[in-house]
């Protein structure tokens, strides 16, 4: 009777680390590697089977495994190293693997006629790479067919990393190999991919997070079924897209925070997609303007042969980079605006120039509270007991950490005042202050709360472009890949608050979006230059900003970092426990702490425990977290005490919610 059935191994998609599950088959029903529905309880749920064995895994037989005969029809496909690269992350970041699995696949849709490939049009350029340009792709281009090695080009602002970038993929593409490049959302703009779809000669596919799910279903079935050469540009999500015959994978901006994924398995796209070259055997190379400590220090001091270092220090056009100002915050003019920030942008803009102003908040105002009583509106019924932010436009209080939003009132609830004070600034409280101080001129906003498609993205790059807007108020999304000819003024405001974040990061991101945000003053110019308003004007990091000694801030960082024993000299992991009692996640979080020193003691690896302590948003939708951090010089050490508490969580009886974050790049 045994011989009639082989038995499965299968990846069910279920949130626990345990969703490798066995069943049994009829022989030869199955294919490896087939998606099927397994029982799983009182219901049925997806699993994929990953592996066939011809005797059963449970011989004593105290444990009958359930017989499965139910295919799931699925148009994707994938190939063994897709799956290869999904088990790695599921190991390396302690995640379920069939939950990743499917988190991983687009949802199942009727297929769209439409195809979303465009055609690239596969002209020249119209330009010779410059000799810094041309050394480093002289460099570059023996290891595109020699298997796999990393590659980082550190280049200033608009020194011509995209040209680099555009002939290598041009190379890859010629030998019949595809390509993969993956960027941050924010940089996903119709200049940029413009300027691709004109010079390569192949089928170009866009991947991002303002597709629908037919869209994406419908990418990846024609990514799969394409035979020739093509070139994904793509955000985090496109890294798990099968593509045929890769042979390149491209990561810009690397240092971008926004490739880190913080819900469900928080994994960081940069990272997986080295392993992914890796697997592939193919080269990748990264690149930034300002990359992160920890990837200039491992570049820069690492000999071994796989790992390559460029620097590029002047920009491709014969214009200089601009001049920096501080200006010392006081008695402001119109707030949030001091005098001498007024006057700058008046002079500019009888030049007629235009002016981007950086401001690192969406919204009118941080806070809201009452001037009478002191009441502060926060989020007490969602449960986040955070400020709500105040949004002037659509006249609404909204909270950052959840969707919790309710009409602004126009009095106190708790003293009926109509004294209400609105503390802080946001996008909508400059863009109001500057109307009311250039009423003949056009000011506009970019950022994610006034543009919502890509389509809205393009008009408003394209008004300024033209002319038609001489102030452009942005967030982030204004620092990255734009190249404005008439821009020769930034400013910068809210630094500080980036300066005094409780992380170890606070000032790399600081001095990082100085140098992004700055990059867009001067590409067509000479004269120009960016304003900072600050009280920290003698901090080092803006004498190393003004001397744009880009190089001197890894001096100036890595040395503290050695001191706190802070990446790149240790690895960290986060444990969050949440609980709706806030008592009940302080215990469990103590628990759990007093479980990984039991783990350690009479061990030669050595984890430094910090916490547990609240977090820095301690209650979100409903639930307090304690986090406690996890701290190494090794790596392994971390990764066993994870796999003691994955192989001890039931013996545990804990009730809280248990996340893990491995190699975290923010302390809250």
């Amino acid at each position: 009777m045994s011989g009639e059935f082989e038995y499965l191994k299968v990846a069910v998609d279920f949130p626990k680390i345990d969703s490798l599950l066995y069943y049994k088959a009829k022989k030869d029903f199955f294919k490896n590697e087939e998606f099927v529905s397994v029982p799983l309880g009182r219901r049925f749920a997806r699993g994929l089977i990953v592996d066939k064995l011809s005797e059963d895994p449970l011989k004593d037989g105290k444990i009958k495994l359930k017989e499965i005969s139910e295919k799931s029809e699925t148009l994707l496909k994938y190939n063994s190293l897709w799956l290869d690269l999904l088990s790695w992350m599921s190991q390396y970041y302690h995640y379920s693997l069939g939950k990743l699995i499917f988190d991983t696949l687009p949802k199942e849709t009727k297929l769209m006629k439409k195809s979303f490939a465009k055609d690239g049009i596969g002209n020249p350029l119209p330009y010779e790479l410059n000799q810094e340009q041309l050394d480093i792709y002289q460099k570059i281009s023996p290891h595109l067919e020699t298997g796999f090695s990393q590659h980082l080009i550190h280049g200033i602002t608009g020194s011509g990393k995209t040209s680099i970038y555009l002939k290598v993929i041009i190379d890859t593409l010629k030998s019949g190999k595809s390509v993969q490049f993956l960027l941050p959302e924010i940089n996903l703009t119709p200049s940029f991919i413009d300027f691709f779809q004109t010079h390569v000669d192949c089928k170009l596919f866009l991947y991002h997070g303002m597709l629908s799910s037919s869209q994406k279903h419908k990418i990846w079935y024609e990514i799969q079924s394409e035979e020739k050469p093509i070139l994904l540009i793509g955000v985090r999500s496109s890294l798990f897209l099968p593509i045929n015959n890769l042979g390149l994978i491209i990561v810009d901006e690397e240092h971008e925070t926004s490739f880190k994924q913080t819900d469900r398995c928080a994994y960081h796209a940069r990272d997986v997609a080295i392993k992914k070259s890796h697997l592939h055997k193919i080269p990748i190379i990264l690149g930034s303007a300002t990359p992160m400590v920890e990837t200039y220090h491992n570049f820069t001091t690492d000999t071994s042969s796989s790992r390559f270092y460029y620097s590029l220090d002047k920009r491709a056009s014969s214009f200089n980079l601009p001049v920096v100002n501080l200006i010392e915050k006081g008695e402001n003019a119109i707030f949030p605006f001091e005098q001498a920030t007024l006057e700058t942008i008046k002079k500019r803009l009888e030049l007629n120039e235009q002016v981007i102003i950086y401001v690192n908040k969406l919204g009118y105002a941080n806070l809201v509270s009452c001037q009478s009583c002191g009441f502060e509106f926060k989020n007490e019924a969602c449960g986040c007991d955070n400020n709500l932010k105040f949004f002037k436009q659509k006249n609404i209080l909204a909270c950052s950490f959840c969707e919790f939003k309710t009409p602004m009132p126009k009095m106190c609830p708790q003293c009926s005042s109509l004294k209400l004070f609105e503390q802080g600034f946001g996008t909508e409280k400059v863009m109001d202050v500057l109307s009311t101080f250039f009423p003949q001129h056009k000011v506009a906003r970019f950022d994610r709360d006034e543009l919502h498609t890509p389509k809205q993205i393009q008009n408003r790059l394209e008004e300024f472009s033209s002319g038609q807007i001489d102030i452009l108020i942005g967030t982030q999304m204004i620092s990255k890949g734009h190249n404005f000819k008439n821009v020769n003024l930034v400013v910068v405001l809210g630094i500080d608050q980036m300066l005094a974040a409780p992380d170890f990061r606070g000032v790399e991101r600081a001095f990082f979006q100085l140098v992004q945000v700055s990059g867009r003053a001067g590409r067509f110019h000479h004269n120009s230059e960016v304003v900072v308003q600050t009280n920290k004007g003698k901090h080092p990091l803006f004498e190393l900003f003004q001397k744009h000694r880009m190089n001197d801030f890894y001096d100036y960082e890595l040395p503290h970092r050695e001191l706190g024993v802070l990446p790149p000299y240790s690895f960290l992991c986060f444990f969050y426990v949440s609980h709706a009692q806030r008592w009940q996640a302080e215990k469990e979080a103590e628990k759990l702490v007093s479980f990984f020193e039991v783990i350690l003691k009479g061990k030669d690896e050595e984890v430094l425990i910090n916490g547990p302590a609240p977090n820095f948003v301690e209650k979100r939708s409903g639930m307090f977290t304690q986090f406690i951090l996890l701290k190494s010089a090794q790596r392994a050490p971390i990764h066993n005490l994870i796999e003691s508490f994955n192989g001890n969580e039931k013996k545990l009886s804990l009730k809280s919610v248990i996340k893990v974050d491995v190699d975290p790049v923010s302390f809250f």
